[in-house]
């Protein structure tokens, strides 16, 4: 009889838990995409890089964008192990996470600062200083 009460009540303790990660799972779906880790001497590094990239990028007209192969991506970038790293009249995107339809990462505007995000869309940029933006697009 003790060892039956035992498992219901490791049973109730289970199906709670997993009923309370389940009410938390779309915080913690957030949380993962809208939190980036990396240090202010590390968003220099990737600033400078992407500088550069931007430098080497030849693009033709204001729609016009690139996809960089791995092999072109500066030591920097390619340490954050991105899904893709782009370069487009706009600046350099560097792509980090992926869920379906939702991605988020770093974004590097050609004019530094200025970039302005348009709010009308439903990507939500945060700026993390040192001329970096964090995106998140759903």
């Amino acid at each position: 009889m003790k060892t039956r009460s035992l498992f219901v009540r490791t049973l109730i303790v289970l199906t709670l838990a997993i009923g309370v990660l389940f009410l938390a799972s779309p915080f913690l779906f957030h949380l993962y995409f809208s939190w980036h880790w990396e240090s202010e001497a590390t968003r220099k590094a990737i600033y400078a890089a992407s500088q550069t990239l931007m430098a080497q990028a030849p693009l033709e007209g204001p729609d016009d964008h690139m996809i960089l192969p791995q092999n072109r991506w500066p030591k920097t970038i390619a340490s954050l192990k991105p899904f893709y790293v782009a370069v487009d009249s706009q600046g350099v995107n560097i792509l980090l996470k992926v869920y379906f339809d939702d991605e988020s990462g770093y974004f590097i505007p050609r004019r530094g600062t200025h970039f302005a995000p348009r709010r009308d869309v439903a990507d939500f940029y945060t700026p993390l200083n040192d001329g970096v933006w964090w995106y998140y697009y759903r």
